[in-house]
C-alpha cells in the first residue's frame, strides 16, 4: 500500500488540475499558478493520505487512515464511521477512491 505525501500530493493535483484547464499561453495571456497548502490545521482528518482524486463537481476527496475527506476549496468535511448510522462509512480508514460510470463516489 502506497502513502503519499499530502503536501506534494494535493500541490500535484492543484497543478494538474491547472495544467488540464489551461489554454495555449501567449506573453499577454499568462495567469500565475496558485497553490495551496492544505494540512491537518485547515482540516485534514489525517496527514497519510492513500488515494486522492476530483469528482465531477471539482470536489477534491482524500482517503486517509482517520476518514475520508472531501475538500471544496475552502474547507474540509470529514466523512467517519457512525455505529448508529447504517449508512455511514464501515470504517474511518480509507485506502481506494473510484468514481463509477454514474459519477457516484
Amino acid at each position: 500500500m502506497k502513502t503519499f505525501n499530502v503536501r506534494n500530493t494535493i500541490l500535484a493535483s492543484l497543478a494538474v488540475a491547472a495544467l488540464g484547464a489551461a489554454v495555449p499561453a501567449t506573453a499577454a495571456s499568462v495567469r500565475p499558478i496558485r497553490f495551496d497548502h492544505l494540512s491537518l490545521e485547515q482540516g485534514l482528518s489525517q496527514s497519510s493520505v492513500m488515494d486522492i482524486l476530483q469528482d465531477r463537481r471539482g470536489y477534491i476527496w482524500l482517503a486517509t487512515e482517520d476518514g475520508l475527506d472531501r475538500y471544496d476549496g475552502m474547507s474540509f468535511k470529514v466523512y467517519k464511521h457512525d455505529p448508529a448510522d447504517s449508512g455511514s462509512l464501515g470504517d474511518d480508514r480509507s485506502s481506494a477512491l473510484y468514481i463509477d460510470g454514474k459519477g457516484r463516489l
